[in-house]
């Protein structure tokens, strides 16, 4: 089940996940992208992980609950994910290049798919490369 990505932005034909480019590939599905093109906004980023992972994530929205998210998240068995966006820039804990942050936490979440049948097939369905 492949999220469609937001209009405009570049996306992996793969897995439709904002580019991230983590050594020529993207960091969620590993295929090979052109890592001189432009990364995704922060806010695709934060927007695609809410939409990709609605039962695993925690939201946080703007002032009285409204709006789009601005704040993801992803509490994992070996660690605590958190994506802000601030200030037009992407404020990552643990505090790492985006494309780092992302390939950490697709390993965690390939991690907790060992004992997770579901999360395991849905990381799967989004053709995200599960890590060993």
């Amino acid at each position: 089940m492949k999220r469609p990505a937001a209009p405009g932005e570049p996306h992996c034909r793969t897995c439709r996940a904002p580019i991230l480019s983590l050594g020529g590939a993207c960091a969620f599905c590993r295929t090979p992208v052109d890592p001189a093109g432009p990364d995704a906004t922060p806010l695709a980023v934060v927007a695609f992980l809410e939409r990709s992972l609605p039962d695993v994530i925690r939201r946080g929205r703007g002032l009285l609950g409204l709006g789009r998210s601005k704040d993801v998240t992803v509490i994992t068995r070996t660690g605590y994910f958190r994506a802000r966006v601030r200030a037009g820039g992407l404020a990552l804990d643990p505090t790492l290049p985006p494309a780092e942050w992302v390939d950490r936490l697709v390993a965690a979440l390939s991690l907790d798919a060992t004992t997770d049948p579901d999360l395991r097939a849905r990381l799967l369905r989004m053709g995200w490369a599960l890590r060993a």
